[in-house]
């Protein structure tokens, strides 16, 4: 009977140090990801198509990812591949983030690497309520209200006709 004990005992210590041993397996370290449709992630692009690629993992077999408006999804087993890029055809404006995590043989995922992309592929639409006021002889100071943009207005650009009135005001070319 006390064999059996001993027995029982030893292959549960093996078992168990095998299966720390396995547990303190390091996980796959995580990919350094890269866009050539949006090679900035501070930056807008006109792209709905984004592309994404990554480097090879040492010991990764296949990587999990994800697209969404989160920025901090780990991605489940739904989305794998044991490729190093990924294309999407179409997507939707806005702030969107790639998900990406190697993951090795046994299962063991690595750290999630999440990478931003800026979505705005509209114009914004023009100006509304535009009215002018002289400011000097020689200037004229104008004013509207500001469409709505996905991505923020950079800029305007204004050109000056002598032909043309803002709202009810006619103003002379030496306005």
């Amino acid at each position: 009977m006390r064999r059996i004990v001993l027995v029982l005992a030893l292959a549960f210590i093996i078992a168990g140090q095998f299966a720390l041993a396995e547990q303190n397996t390091p996980a796959p370290a995580w990919p350094v990801v890269t866009s050539p449709t949006h090679p900035d992630e501070s930056e807008w692009s006109g792209s709905e198509a984004p592309e994404f690629s990554w480097n090879p993992v040492p010991g990764a077999v296949k990587y999990r990812f994800a697209l969404d408006s989160n920025n901090d999804t780990v991605p489940g087993t739904s989305n794998e591949t044991d490729q190093t890029a990924k294309k999407y055809a179409k997507t939707t404006e806005g702030a969107k983030w790639f998900h990406i995590r190697a993951c090795d043989a046994s299962g063991y995922c690595g750290e999630t690497e999440h990478y931003k992309i800026l979505i705005d592929s509209s114009s914004p639409g023009p100006v509304q309520n535009l009215f002018g006021l002289s400011s000097d002889e020689s200037g004229i100071q104008l004013f509207w209200d500001a469409p709505q943009d996905v991505s923020g207005i950079r800029g305007y650009t204004v050109y000056r006709s002598v032909s043309q009135k803002i709202s009810n005001r006619d103003f002379l070319p030496s306005d």
